[in-house]
């Protein structure tokens, strides 16, 4: 049988009557609390006994504290005379127990406990929750702006509408809480003033389980829906941030080990976290390290989906169908990304060698599902413009202008131009799908035709 054991929190910080039952509930069973962590509280065990808890507040405290401050330790050795020994600390919470059948209480006035709870959550809970709503509305209106400049491919990408499902329900999350605790505060500040009793908040955390399950199951959703390729570079990527995350709790309490002050430890920990997570984003964005060895990369699949029938992972149109030559030399990159509103084939095939002389070509096949989204998708590829900042801030116009369709043997097909000028970039638009290619030469009439042909039917 073990002797430590570990349990998820599921109370609130300001819950001081439901903390405490379930500490006495547990020394029964023989399990005493030995340190309170991020969201998990490690028990050890001990003879089942019959104790009293009691929860404290000191605003003053922060978790980064090297040690007890001379008003908490003087506060503690008060407590001692009385009976009550400290159990262990969580910030501005300080958990005691205590063996008399009937304890002299810790605090007895409930508005001072009211209002010390009032400046605890003020320091750290209440101001986290507000700032991380904040950049979450941030993120997520970066997410909606991606959406609406360009809805076939973010759309069609499932990983786009996981962030944007995340997002809403951490702002979800976010502003109940704090809608929460300042309810209960309105209510616990009357009582304790006109009853001269402590209003305990409970312990239902039922919109939190709920908003758990959500995106628990949003996350098993994005990963069987992703290539196995995508999902191995999205769970690495995971564990990379997380042990980022481990490293900075790490250096945080070697820190508080060395007695650091605490704002030395504070700005320390937050620098270096954010630096770490910052270098490996861009390592990550850039792609200059390898998430996985080549031989696993060369077994894994580019392609996901089944919508589009393609043989064995190959590209369905390359450089051998319109040019006679060696393309010994060339490599291809195919990906489908897929959702409940599309789906979208995206396909390169070019030479490894960097000449712009050399013919490549790229193309995307957008399949629509929701034929409502036909003509959105079709507006907002059709007229998109551009903002580049070197210098000075500049916008370039990116059209799509319609042409004589009848070559291709296609109803719709349009060119695309940049300020007036024409480039070697189309748009078929087919009903059901929306294809755009980009050749690096002038078409034929049979080229054209090979193109309708063979992406309007996988």
């Amino acid at each position: 049988m073990t002797n430590t054991k570990r349990v998820r929190a599921k109370f609130s910080f300001y819950d001081r009557a439901g903390i405490a039952a379930f500490l006495e509930e547990q020394a029964k069973l023989g399990w005493m609390l030995e340190k309170i962590g991020r969201g998990i509280w490690k028990f050890k065990s001990i003879e089942p006994s019959s104790l009293h808890f009691a929860v404290t507040y000191f605003p003053k405290a922060t978790e980064y504290d090297p040690e007890p401050s001379e008003e908490q330790a003087l506060f503690y050795e008060m407590c001692e005379h009385t009976g009550w020994k400290l159990v262990t600390t969580s910030a501005q919470m300080q958990i005691f127990c205590n063996e008399d059948k009937k304890p002299v209480p810790i605090e007895t006035d409930p508005c001072v406990d009211v209002e010390n709870i009032q400046k605890s959550i003020n320091k750290v809970y209440k101001p986290l929750n507000i700032l991380l709503a904040i950049l979450c509305v941030i993120q997520l209106k970066s997410s909606i702006t991606r959406i609406v400049s360009n809805p076939m491919t973010a759309l069609s990408n499932n990983a786009e509408l996981f962030l944007v499902f995340c997002y809403v329900l951490l702002i979800l999350l976010s502003l109940y809480e704090v809608i929460r605790y300042g309810v209960w505060y309105k209510k616990a500040k009357m009582a304790a003033e006109q009853e001269g009793v402590f209003l305990n908040p409970g312990t239902k955390k039922t919109f939190e389980r709920i908003i758990f399950v959500l995106f628990i199951l949003a996350l098993l959703y994005l990963l069987i829906s992703s290539g196995r390729k995508t999902t191995l570079i999205n769970v690495i990527s995971a564990l990379g941030f997380f042990a980022i995350r481990i490293l900075g709790r790490l250096l945080s309490k070697w820190m508080k080990h060395k007695k650091a002050a605490a704002a030395e430890n504070v700005i320390l920990t937050f620098v270096i976290t954010f630096a770490l997570l910052l270098a490996f984003d861009y390592l990550l964005i850039t792609d200059r390290i390898n998430l996985l060895p080549e031989e696993v990369e060369d077994k894994l699949s580019v392609y996901s989906g089944n919508t589009f029938a393609i043989e064995n992972g190959e590209l369905p149109l390359t450089m051998e169908d319109f040019i006679e030559g060696d393309f010994s030399n060339y490599t291809t990159t195919l990906s489908v990304n897929e959702t409940v509103f599309s789906a979208q084939l995206y396909a390169v095939h070019h030479s490894e060698e960097p000449d712009p002389d050399i013919p490549a070509i790229s193309y995307t096949v957008t399949k629509i599902k929701m034929p409502q989204l036909h003509d959105w998708y079709l507006e907002k590829t059709l007229d998109q413009t551009f903002k580049v900042r070197h210098r000075i801030t500049f916008t370039f116009h990116l059209e799509y202008i319609p042409i004589y369709s009848e070559p291709w043997g296609a109803e719709h097909v349009y060119r695309r131009y940049s300020d007036g000028h024409p480039l070697d970039t189309y748009l078929i638009d087919m009903g059901d799908r929306i294809i755009t290619i980009s050749p690096d030469w002038e078409l034929t009439t049979e080229q054209k035709q090979t193109i309708v042909s063979v992406l309007g039917s996988i």
